[in-house]
């Protein structure tokens, strides 16, 4: 498990300062895959993307790097919602996506 200092800490939806990200990708499940492609497409204003394209190239697209390494985020931080994720600050947004993708790549 990985830790993620946040450059912009933020007060989530249940009032909790979060001021880093534990990172948990070895939880996440075809749910959260489901899951991430949604939040993708959310990310994506609202492009949609079939999950079969999940398994090709367009898995490490940023936007579903960022949707992936938030879910892992939201699995392992307390009081950290889904619905927190617009709060997330662009410079951290950018390193939880680059986290996100040395997973996805295979990279320790």
């Amino acid at each position: 498990m990985e830790t993620l200092q946040l450059r912009k800490p933020f007060k989530s939806i249940t009032d909790k300062e979060i001021s880093e990200l534990r990172l948990d990708f070895e939880v996440l499940s075809v749910a959260d895959l489901r899951q991430a492609k949604k939040l993708e497409a959310l990310i994506a204003d609202g492009m949609s993307v079939d999950l079969n394209d999940a398994v090709k190239a367009k898995m490490f697209t940023f936007e579903f790097q960022l949707a992936s390494g938030f879910i892992a985020a939201v699995k392992a931080t307390d009081g950290l919602s889904i619905d927190d994720f617009t709060k997330l600050g662009m410079g951290d947004a950018l390193q939880l996506a680059q986290q996100a993708s040395f997973f996805w790549l295979g990279v320790d």
